[in-house]
């Protein structure tokens, strides 16, 4: 059974944003503005009774990371737009999927990175169905 993917995940964040500095699994950390798509570590698959097929929503849980200037104000606001964009979605058609909704986090700040760049976290819970 198709399941969503990161690259279906940074996919849509890219064009819930507009802008094509997302990445899925990892950040081009020489850059001054970018984000990253990464599987949530932890949690468990829920199914139905009678498997994956018999299962009509599924989640998929990821970290965002928001890469972004040296200004924590200004990393702070991209991290809620991410944060505002995902909580906005409903019955999205997404290639394959139909996000029913997602439950974003607020945002977490990491600090800086080796090069002084503000990076914050947006967990989020994608809830979806297989398009037939």
């Amino acid at each position: 059974m198709k399941r969503m993917t990161l690259l279906n995940v940074r996919d849509m964040l890219a064009e819930l944003l507009g802008t094509q500095q997302v990445y899925a699994g990892g950040l081009d950390g020489s850059t001054e503005s970018c984000m990253g798509v990464f599987e949530l570590k932890g949690g468990t698959r829920r199914l139905c009774i009678g498997g994956e097929e018999y299962t009509k929503t599924l989640e998929k849980r990821v970290t965002v990371i928001v890469h972004h200037t040296d200004a924590p104000s200004a990393a702070e606001a991209r991290a809620e737009e991410v944060y505002e964009a995902f909580a906005a979605v409903r019955r999205r058609r997404t290639g394959d999927f139909t996000v029913a909704y997602i439950h974003p986090a607020e945002p977490i700040n990491l600090g800086r990175d080796e090069r002084g760049i503000c990076e914050y976290a947006v967990e989020a819970a994608i809830y979806y169905e297989r398009n037939e």
